[in-house]
C-alpha cells in the first residue's frame, strides 16, 4: 500500500471495513464490484504455494480472475470472515455476499 493508502488502513477500526479496503485496494475495485463478491468466491490458501485467491468478477468487457490475495489483504478478509461467522450465521450460505451492509 502506498503511505496515504497504510495511513487511511490504519483508522479503519471495524474488521468489516478493513477488508472492503484491502479488497478494493488490492484489486482496484470499486465500491460496487466489492459489493459483488460472495462467500463462493474466496477460496482460503486454494494454490499449491497455499495463498488465498479470490474470484474478481470485471465488468464492461474486461477479464476476470482469481488473482493471488496479499498477505494482508488475506488476512483482513479472514478476521473479518471469522466475526461474520458467529454474527451473521443465517447467511453463512455460499452465494451471501462477503461484506454484507450492518
Amino acid at each position: 500500500m502506498s503511505k496515504n493508502g497504510t495511513r487511511s488502513y490504519r483508522v479503519i477500526s471495524h474488521p468489516r471495513d478493513r477488508a472492503i479496503l484491502s479488497i478494493a485496494y488490492h484489486a482496484g475495485l470499486r465500491a460496487r464490484k466489492v459489493g459483488m463478491l460472495h462467500l463462493r468466491d474466496y477460496q482460503p490458501r486454494a494454490t499449491v504455494r497455499g495463498m488465498d485467491r479470490i474470484f474478481i468478477y470485471r465488468l464492461k468487457g474486461t477479464i476476470s480472475g482469481e488473482p493471488h490475495m496479499a498477505r494482508n489483504e488475506a488476512k483482513a478478509l479472514r478476521a473479518w470472515l471469522k466475526i461474520r461467522s458467529r454474527t451473521l450465521a443465517r447467511s453463512s450460505h455460499e452465494a451471501a455476499p462477503i461484506c454484507p451492509t450492518i
